[in-house]
């Protein structure tokens, strides 16, 4: 896949036009001031953590240092969107912001 078509699925992430107005962990993310991140930074190489669900679980990976569009659900949930258009859950220690 190329650029557009990765920031294109970026733009059809729920947080754009729905963000989550619930209190504690339902709550979308403060640290983002109300916006929307589109694009991230790996602060370290992240697998599957299901690989046995998953056939195809060596494509899911991310690389430290490297980074990924992706996509954000409502509730501030946010998946990297790998070069060959398959989406992979991280937690908010693993990523930052750019």
């Amino acid at each position: 896949m190329n650029t557009t078509d990765l920031i294109a699925i970026s733009k059809t992430s729920p947080a754009l036009s729905d963000r989550s107005k619930e209190k504690g962990k339902f709550a979308y993310p403060e640290r983002w001031n109300n916006k929307v991140p589109l694009k991230i930074r790996m602060l370290k190489t992240v697998t599957s953590d299901m690989p046995m669900f998953f056939p195809d679980a060596a494509d899911l990976i991310t690389v430290t240092q490297n980074e990924y569009y992706c996509y954000v659900n409502r509730y501030g949930a946010l998946s990297a969107i790998l070069h060959n258009g398959k989406q992979l859950g991280l937690k908010p220690d693993e990523f930052e912001v750019i």
